[in-house]
């Protein structure tokens, strides 16, 4: 008994670490405290401990799949992606045990009842399924392949679902089936089952995860292809202010003649007519973004006419210290979805009131974006719009490239103003 006890508690620890690291291979942990996440994981190991001594057979299985799904709470994921995780790892786990099961029915040719009433069998077998079980996990946390749950669709998600669940069936079929079994061939086949079992769900994760990969360079692609066309009528529009810049500059020694010659002849309004007629060039010109950061440029340019069409008073101001060392398309996505708010919120709100001001600085650290709009409500990037099914992820778009480039993002409400501040590491 005692033997069995201490096979079953160093078992629960090594099922416990192993599961740490499938879930760690897969999903980002959360930010939090040391004394918190210790104290979590030790009393997460602490039930499983408790329950592995005491209870055995679906009772054991479902607390398995309770721990597992509870040790998910360190990690930052969708909750129907926990629990097909928590699924898996409890099919690689029962796997494991049934493997290892096999193996000693096939060495010293007995059966299965045998290794559950022998107490040095049930230790061996114990142990050896554990060792299995961490051995197949460190495999996958070796590949270092982390699963983007943001990107999978509902027809993978079904697949993801209905797979481990009936695994799970399976192999709770294959336990009972395992008191049967006398003859060799059927033992060697009953190992295998298992081991396919346990890959054929691994693989499947992989292969949505390629999937998913696909789909987002896909989907850059698209964001690119939409972003060039977008630069270049932003790059015609700077090449035509240019061009009525250097004939400014050519023609101001003319105009600087006229327009003298005119107040000497006393035309008073035929020389301001010539003044505010080069004014109106220079005005014009100066409506061109030109940051040096075309991306950026383009899509504050675009946003720049909504504000001018709807009445909006706007004041940015650009502080770029240094170059900017990540994708500008990603930043021209986070100012449009905190622009697209702005613009949203203002035209609410009467003509006097609509104003849109902040800053964006870029050192050699961070890119800060901070921008603030007067509102009449708490919006928080939920649209209004007719066509809300395509419209509202703006939020979720900010916080998602904020946390690929180590940054965070904070929203506030306060006297009529709403504040998005987003800093990114450079």
């Amino acid at each position: 008994m005692i033997i069995k006890s201490i096979a079953i508690i160093v078992g629960t620890i090594f099922e416990f670490y192993a599961t740490f690291l499938y879930l760690n291979t897969f999903l980002k942990k959360k930010q939090l405290k040391t004394t918190i996440l210790v104290f979590s994981c030790s009393a997460i190991l602490m039930f499983q401990t408790i329950t592995s001594l005491v209870t055995q057979g679906v009772i054991l299985l479902i607390c398995s799949f309770i721990t597992a799904f509870c040790l998910c709470q360190i990690f930052r994921s969708k909750y129907y992606i926990k629990l097909i995780l928590s699924a898996t790892i409890i099919v690689v786990n029962i796997a494991s045990e049934m493997i290892a099961s096999g193996i000693i029915m096939l060495s010293k040719t007995i059966d299965f009842e045998k290794i559950n009433t022998d107490s040095y069998l049930f230790a061996l077998g114990t142990l050896m399924s554990k060792f299995l079980m961490f051995i197949l996990v460190l495999i996958i946390y070796i590949s270092k392949a982390k699963l983007n749950s943001d990107n999978i669709e509902v027809k993978q998600l079904l697949v993801l679902s209905i797979l481990p669940l009936t695994t799970i069936l399976m192999l709770v079929i294959m336990y009972h089936v395992m008191f049967f079994i006398t003859s060799i061939e059927l033992k060697i086949l009953f190992v295998l089952s298992s081991i396919l079992m346990i890959f054929s769900n691994i693989i499947t994760f992989y292969v949505i995860n390629r999937q998913n990969r696909l789909s987002k360079a896909e989907y850059e692609l698209k964001l690119l292809r939409e972003n060039i066309n977008e630069q270049t009528k932003h790059y015609r529009e700077l090449q035509l202010s240019h061009g009525e810049i250097r004939q400014m500059r050519h023609n101001m020694r003319n105009m600087c003649i006229a327009t003298i010659a005119e107040i000497n002849a006393g035309n008073n309004d035929k020389a301001i007519e010539h003044l505010n007629s080069n004014i109106n060039i220079i005005e014009d010109a100066n409506k061109v973004i030109d940051t040096g950061h075309p991306s950026i440029d383009t899509i504050i340019e675009s946003k720049l006419k909504i504000c001018n069409e709807s009445n909006i008073k706007v004041r940015l101001s650009y502080q770029y210290e240094e170059k900017i060392n990540i994708n500008e398309i990603e930043i021209a996505v986070i100012l449009g979805n905190v622009l697209d708010n702005a613009i949203e919120a203002c035209q609410k709100l009467c003509e006097e009131d609509k104003e849109i001001w902040g800053v964006i600085i870029v050192d050699d650290a961070n890119i800060i974006i901070n921008i603030k709009n007067t509102a009449k409500e708490f919006n928080d990037f939920k649209t209004l719009k007719h066509d809300s099914k395509n419209h509202g992820y703006g939020l979720n778009s900010i916080k998602h490239i904020a946390n690929k480039y180590n940054g965070y993002t904070k929203f506030a409400f306060d006297e009529k103003v709403f504040s998005s501040y987003i800093v990114l590491e450079n």
